[in-house]
């Protein structure tokens, strides 16, 4: 689950050296719970995916993935944000 969800954040599959300094965004990703009014529900084969009760909306990607992946930028364009 983690490697998925760093490959969608932009993490290169291959690239230890950025799953070493950044992996920590990933596994936070997948730890998360999605927020009001959205729920995470497995399809019949074990595919996650996230409903919107309010909107009757479904997706397969976390609702706060562009949060995430904007997170994972920043520290990758600039690094001293984290040097605290």
């Amino acid at each position: 689950a983690v490697f998925q969800k760093g490959i969608d954040l932009g993490f290169h599959p291959n690239d230890d050296d950025q799953w070493a300094e950044y992996g920590w965004v990933a596994d936070e990703l997948a730890r998360v719970k999605p927020p009001e009014p959205w729920s995470e529900y497995s399809d019949d084969k074990g595919h996650v995916f996230y409903y919107d009760h309010n909107s009757g909306q479904s997706q397969w990607h976390h609702p706060l993935l562009d949060t995430f992946r904007t997170l994972f930028r920043r520290c990758v364009d600039e690094p001293h944000l984290h040097d605290f």
